[in-house]
């Protein structure tokens, strides 16, 4: 008996196989830089430096809590 689709038919599985890699890798990917957030996130609420971020114009972006504590910030207002 001859079928007539059965080469689509494999193309389409070993592309399944292909796109669900894909799916799965960047799974992993993602919950790497999930991890990698948590981790900077940590290390910059928790330290004792002070650090901040300016744009060009020269308006501050971010300040974690040791600047704001250092300058004299109130928090919320930082």
């Amino acid at each position: 008996m001859c079928r007539p689709f059965a080469s689509q038919i494999e193309a389409l599985k070993g592309s399944e196989k292909t796109l669900l890699s894909s799916i799965e890798a960047l799974k992993r990917s993602e919950e790497a830089l999930l991890m990698s957030e948590e981790r900077y996130r940590s290390i910059v609420e928790t330290t004792d430096d002070s650090i901040y971020l300016v744009d060009g114009n020269y308006k501050y972006l971010f300040m974690n809590e040791s600047i704001g504590k250092e300058w004299g910030f109130q928090e919320g207002n930082i």
